[in-house]
């Protein structure tokens, strides 16, 4: 289903992807999608009508990737929302989740939690106040802007977490669970102390110039 426009508003309910479903959110720089709250009206305007009555907050809806689907965000921007747990127990059962180039803020968090096959791939990206959390399968986080957005990795073999920033973020960047760490690295984090550690399985480094 390719969603194409200013603005997609999805209100205050739950929609979800499987078996073989597909949700494509394509724009452009000057034209990206929305995905919001219909009680966000800094896009698109008031379109529930209700003026101020009524503020958006994450977990307004939720967007569900369920075993076979998949979701691809490119030039979107996604607001007030959350991605839960997936759950994949058939080790030959798979989800595809891939955004790139667009904006995540305000979401409860991204959730991608499966084993078998199941792809996440998050690259030239701005995430603010959204936590991230792959576990199992294939993660890509490349050449993002995380800001008070921690990301969780683990269950992979060989994860790629590289040259993402990291502002104001509380354990910004936890790898655990990984068979190879070759794929981390030129990662850099700014904030209190707390806040520029990376933690890798039961070992925490402070990042420092030109480390991982």
């Amino acid at each position: 289903m390719p969603v194409r426009g200013p603005r997609f508003g999805v209100g205050q309910v739950p929609f979800g992807l499987g078996g073989s479903g597909t949700l494509n959110l394509s724009g452009t720089s000057a034209t990206p999608v929305f995905v919001t709250s219909a009680a966000d009206d800094s896009a698109g305007g008031d379109t529930n009508g209700d003026g101020s009555v009524t503020v958006p907050a994450a977990t307004d809806y939720i967007i569900g990737v369920l075993p076979g689907g998949r979701l691809t965000m490119d030039h979107a921007d996604l607001r007030f929302g959350w991605m839960p747990r997936n759950n994949t127990p058939d080790p030959g059962s798979s989800v595809s989740v891939a955004i790139t180039n667009s904006s995540v803020r305000d979401f409860s968090a991204i959730v991608v939690e499966n084993s078998g096959n199941s792809v996440f791939r998050l690259e030239a990206s701005a995430v603010t106040r959204t936590a991230v959390v792959v576990s199992g399968g294939q993660a890509t986080v490349l050449s993002n802007s995380f800001t008070a957005s921690p990301v969780f990795l683990g269950g992979q073999s060989a994860p790629v977490a590289q040259n993402n920033t990291f502002t104001n973020t509380d354990s910004p960047l936890v790898v655990n669970g990984v068979g190879d760490l070759a794929g981390i690295g030129s990662n850099t984090a700014t904030g209190t102390a707390k806040q520029r550690v990376f933690q890798f399985g039961t070992v925490a480094l402070a990042q420092r110039r030109g480390g991982r």
